[in-house]
């Protein structure tokens, strides 16, 4: 972990692997569809931010890894509500974003992009937006080891097809939901 910055109270960290994963996201794609996709995840993130922030809360930390952005909270209690509409901030942006764009500029790669990062976080699979909204405990695992294997099962199809893409998110998944504290 490198060291990180404070800012407006906020501290920000950058994992070493979080440049190393752009690195080769842009060595795999264009740079104009990493670029789109980091955008969006930029963008979903700031959904979970301006929800925050309306129920006056700030994050403890962002911390940008390899897997992406994540919000680590405070020790502030929300209610269950609160707790969801955070959760469900972040997805509500991709969802609008891909409707705007939609609207005026049709079918578009930044339209898909941010289409299937709002419906990929809707999942009800743990640590995943979605998943967060489900109560804890033993129920909220059971969902998301189901709703894993069907995912995971699709990695695996299109892993053979050549796009281990998928089946690399599902692994990291599996790691998360089978570490769950």
């Amino acid at each position: 972990m490198t060291p990180g910055w404070t800012i407006a109270g906020v501290r920000v960290r950058f994992s070493l692997l979080f440049p190393a994963m752009l690195t080769l996201l842009c060595s795999m794609q264009s740079g104009r569809l990493t670029a789109w996709c980091l955008l969006a995840a930029v963008m979903h993130e700031c959904g979970h931010l301006v929800a925050l922030c309306c129920i006056r809360n700030k994050p403890r930390e962002i911390h940008f890894s390899a897997f992406g952005m994540c919000l680590l909270l405070n020790d502030m209690p929300m209610r269950t509500r609160q707790q969801i509409a955070v959760a469900l901030g972040g997805p509500a942006v991709n969802l609008v974003t891909a409707g705007v764009l939609y609207a005026f500029a049709g079918g578009s790669d930044l339209c898909g992009i941010h289409l299937l990062l709002g419906l990929i976080n809707l999942l009800p699979i743990w640590p995943l937006d979605g998943g967060q909204c489900l109560p804890q405990g033993k129920i909220s695992t059971v969902v998301s080891v189901c709703f894993l294997c069907a995912i995971s099962g699709l990695g695996i199809l299109l892993a053979i097809w050549g796009n281990v893409s998928l089946a690399a998110v599902c692994a990291y998944l599996w790691f998360r939901t089978l570490t769950r504290p």
